[in-house]
């Protein structure tokens, strides 16, 4: 059965195929099998799971956490502000009333003495 698309020969393809493969170390085989049993995968990429830990969820989390103490904060410190301001303003209010001279009118004027 012939394929479809069949290209002619490359004479580079040819050369390739003809020249000779080089010749394997003998002890390849033994260390990659050594190095296999050896190496630990898990402690490995132990370290690289912990960063992405931190980096992905630890990190933003502290900050989202600390921008959101800062705002609580800044809510507490601008309520506490306008109680203040308002308790300043009804002292004043107390303080202008009682400065005023009431020695000289007459206090039953205001009273409904129509009765």
């Amino acid at each position: 059965m012939k394929a479809t698309h069949d290209f002619p020969p490359d004479p580079l393809d040819r050369l390739l195929g003809l020249s000779p493969l080089p010749p394997t170390d003998p002890w390849f085989t033994a260390r990659t099998m050594a190095r296999c049993r050896l190496s630990r995968p898990a402690d490995r990429w132990a370290f690289f799971r912990t960063l992405n830990f931190w980096s992905r969820w630890a990190l933003p989390g502290l900050c989202v956490l600390f921008v959101t103490g800062l705002s609580l904060q800044q809510a507490h410190r601008i309520h506490t502000l306008a109680i203040h301001h308002q308790r300043a303003q009804v002292q004043e209010a107390f303080e202008a009333i009682a400065s005023m001279d009431t020695s000289d009118s007459d206090t039953s004027s205001w009273q409904d003495t129509s009765l």
